[in-house]
């Protein structure tokens, strides 16, 4: 069959070879009558059928279509216009122009016939039949040359046989678009059906597939394009009245001969592209309503397949972006606990390491000895430094940092973060100088502790790299507009051995580091610059290096800082150190109460709080350092009930029992003196966790302060005298150096802790207590890699391992890994101390 483009080619190329008078590109030869009549009648009224698509419908409020298309050609040419009259049907259209309502039908019968069911022309106005075949009249109509040619499909369902002409259709159900000469040829006509009229051809259509009627007959343009759209595979065209091609034309009033003299000469004037175009334009581009599914993709399967391609692949993409992004997550997770297992594991074992060094620095040894002692601190030193700086690189690479701006006087956080580096440059016995550009009671809105972990870092740094001459620290505020916050100037100066121009635009780059040939490495992660430079950033500052090789550096910060105007000086207390800061609801009351004086004899007491015994004896031996009292407690309960019956100058409190947790304990401990109206006493967190988090639960808790361990002797004496300071003969009432603690020694302490751990974790490995199991475990980890006993620990690692991800019960390899964690221990014990060289 051919395709309806085509048709609609083929259609055109008919109305541009019928018989005309003149030629498409010579123009119409109007008489003066008929020239006289467009200029007294320039207005020429007709109708619209709003529902026959192709040909006449309603867009948009607009009568569109191919009728109105050639009218819309007879305008341009013939100097007419148009003016549709809105209440006249296709039913009443030829009383309308009878009675000259209207002055045209656009749409009529070229031919004239009997009123025959095979001789009629479709879908025009039923008008009276005349005799006689002149093209140009009837008894009161005339009636142009035709514009447009077509033929009439008959379209059945898949029941039904094929058509061969009009005979075929005796007896059936036949759905027609009613209102045209169609309904009429076939009511008059002398073949007995049953005629069913419909609305427009869309219903007819409808009406066959719904088992209604047996077939529909209409334009082969009109009904076509619904067939192939909407019923493919349903409706087919099974035939066609050959017999009656219908054939569209103009009519006018017998009274209105110039008028029809004016049309026919137009039509014959139209060019054969403009025809083409016309036709084709309107078949190609009308909207039949929403095409089935079947029809789409019987059509379009190319573009379907091509789309559902398209969409598989984009969801091929969404997925596996999805489970990426997933695993990215759970990598990012997994790499956060793990530095948090790796911070706590490492920092438990530290914290007796750096204890027992500083206390054993303190005590009278041999050169030698002394010289072992003082590598071994400066080595461990390191390598809580190289821990801290991973951890925080980590933090600021996950954006797991958060700022908390706070008032702060410059003067004394300036004086005071000086104060945190004046040793280790005194060390060096370089030049050291704070200078203060700006009031030193200015008071700025900052984080006041990661802006002094920048300023840390960098003075850090210039330590590190310079061996003789100056550093210096220069602090100044800048003022803002109206609108804009001020900016807070920090600079660092250094005369040490510079940075080559080549070096410093990645200077502040991961692991990057300066080192003059043959000189030795420096120690360091490689790290603290590009922390600074992150949270520079996070503040929405700038950070800049200014360097001469052999010459020193400058490295300049510059931060927006908001100057507070009114603040007070309780508004702004604080606590500086580079592991403790105090709860500023807090601080005001525990300072005043602070003065109280203290007894001399007595000495301040401590309630020291840990499960760890190895930490215990650790923190012990450096409070008898301080001149302190200590009492210890295992576990939360303890804690309390020795809190509720004792008083205590200052709380140490580890914030992982296993019991109840550090925070909880503060949170009643707080309760208890609230309940009892007793003053405050300082609690300070001592735990190996890190982070912002904990931070912020320790003094949401009603903690003071927080230590993070290793507890650094140096450290601990700052709290302890923040927060319990004494007269100034307190301070000497017990020398610093040459103690010896009558504690007992580390390894009994090991020993029987151990011990008493192993003999629990048999009883839960018995009993089958997964949770007493896993406690035991930790315990003896932690305590073997204090007491330097790797393979214990690891084993003990492996078995705390097995227990957590035991899902139903206990494992059954573990008894195993127990008695042979036994048989280790054993054979640790059974090892010789090594004597000291």
């Amino acid at each position: 069959m051919m395709s309806f483009k085509d048709r609609a080619v083929l259609i055109g190329l008919m109305i541009a070879l019928m018989p005309a008078p003149g030629r498409a590109a010579s123009a119409p030869q109007f008489t003066a009558e008929e020239k006289a009549w467009i200029a007294a009648h320039p207005v020429v009224r007709t109708r619209a059928d709003s529902k026959w698509r192709p040909f006449e419908f309603r867009e948009n409020g607009k009568v569109v279509g191919v009728v109105p298309s050639f009218l819309e050609a007879i305008a341009r040419i013939s100097g007419l216009r148009f003016e549709y009259v809105d209440d006249v049907t296709w039913r009443n259209s030829a009383d309308a122009l009878r009675s000259g309502r209207i002055d045209i039908i656009p749409d009529v019968s070229w031919r004239t016939a009997p009123v025959a069911a095979t001789t009629r022309n479709p879908d025009v106005p039923s008008l009276p039949a005349v005799s006689g075949n002149d093209a140009g009249s009837r008894r009161d109509i005339i009636v142009s040359r035709p514009y447009f040619v077509g033929t009439i499909f008959v379209v059945t369902s898949r029941r039904e046989n094929m058509f061969v002409g009009a005979r075929s259709l005796a007896g059936r159900r036949i759905a027609i678009k009613g209102g045209g000469s169609l309904e009429t040829a076939i009511r008059h006509g002398d073949i007995p059906v049953i005629l069913l009229t419909y609305e427009d051809d869309h219903d007819a259509l409808a009406a066959v597939a719904d088992g209604d009627a047996d077939v529909a007959i209409g334009p082969d343009v009109s009904i076509l394009p619904l067939v192939q759209r909407q019923y493919r595979d349903d409706l087919f065209v099974s035939g066609g009245l050959p017999d009656s091609p219908y054939t569209l034309a103009i009519a006018t009033r017998s009274d209105m001969p110039v008028l029809a003299s004016i049309l026919d000469k137009s039509l014959a004037v139209i060019p054969a592209p403009d025809a083409e175009h016309i036709a084709r334009q309107w078949f190609e581009s009308v909207e039949y309503g929403e095409p089935s599914l079947h029809s789409i993709l019987y059509y379009r399967r190319g573009q379907v397949v091509a789309a559902a391609a398209g969409l598989l692949a984009l969801i091929a993409i969404a997925f596996v972006s999805w489970r990426s992004r997933v695993a990215a997550v759970r990598s990012e997770r997994e790499k956060a606990m793990f530095l948090a297992f790796i911070s706590h594991e490492i920092r438990t074992p530290m914290h007796t390491i750096l204890s027992s060094l500083e206390l054993l620095q303190r005590s009278k040894l041999p050169p030698k000895q002394a010289d072992r002692a003082d590598a071994a601190l400066a080595a461990s030193e390191s390598l809580l430094a190289l821990l801290d700086d991973i951890l925080e690189y980590s933090r600021l690479e996950s954006h797991h940092v958060t700022l908390a701006p706070e008032p702060t006087h410059i003067g004394t956080w300036a004086q005071r973060s000086a104060d945190m580096m004046r040793w280790r440059i005194d060390e060096k016995k370089l030049s050291f100088a704070l200078e203060l550009a700006c009031p030193p009671e200015l008071c700025v809105l900052i984080d006041r502790a990661r802006t002094q972990q920048i300023v840390l870092n960098l003075l850090v740094n210039a330590s590190k790299f310079t061996s003789a001459g100056s550093i210096a620290l220069r602090v100044d505020y800048l003022d803002g507009t109206p609108d804009r916050a001020g900016s807070l100037v920090i600079e660092v100066r250094d005369t040490g051995i510079g940075i080559p121009p080549d070096r410093q635009r990645r200077i502040f780059e991961p692991y990057q580091r300066v080192e003059q040939p043959g000189n030795r490495r420096v120690a360091g992660s490689g790290l603290g610059l590009s922390i600074c430079r992150q949270l520079v950033e996070l503040m929405k500052g700038v950070i800049t290096v200014s360097s001469s090789p052999d010459k020193g550096t400058i490295f300049t910060v510059i931060l927006p800082a908001r100057r507070i105007a009114h603040a007070t000086v309780s508004d702004t207390i604080e606590t500086y150190g580079s592991i403790s800061e105090p709860s500023p609801s807090a601080s005001g009351q525990v300072l005043a109460d602070a003065h109280t004086p203290q007894s001399i004899t007595n000495g301040r007491t401590i309630l020291v709080v840990d499960d760890h015994e190895a930490v215990q004896h650790a923190i012990q031996h450096q409070l008898d350092v301080l001149a302190c009292r200590s009492t210890v407690a295992d576990t939360g309960e303890q804690a309390l009930a020795q809190f509720e019956r004792s008083t205590f100058d200052m709380v140490l409190l580890d914030c992982d029992l296993p019991d109840i947790d550090g925070y909880t304990v503060a949170q009643r401990m707080r309760a208890c003196e609230r309940l009892r109206n007793q003053t405050r006493t300082p609690i300070i967190a001592i735990s190996a966790s890190t982070g912002d988090e904990h931070r912020d639960r320790c003094f949401d808790s009603g903690m003071d302060g927080v230590l993070g361990k290793p507890l650094r002797l140096d450290v601990l004496r700052q709290m302890i005298d923040l927060w319990c300071p004494t007269d100034a003969a307190n301070e000497t009432a017990r020398p610093l150096q040459d103690t010896q603690p009558a504690h007992v020694d580390f390894q009994t302490i090991y020993r029987r802790s151990v011990d008493a751990d192993l003999i629990a974790l048999g009883k839960a490995l018995s009993s089958g207590d997964v949770e007493r199991a896993l406690n035991a475990s930790h315990r003896i980890k932690g305590a073997a890699a204090i007491a330097g006993h790797p393979a214990t620990s690891e084993l003990a690692a492996e078995l705390e391992r097995r227990l957590r991800f035991a899902s139903d019960g206990m494992p059954p390899s573990v008894e195993a890994l127990g008695a042979e964690l036994l048989r280790l221990h054993r054979a640790d014990l059974a090892e010789p101390d090594d004597a000291d060289a």
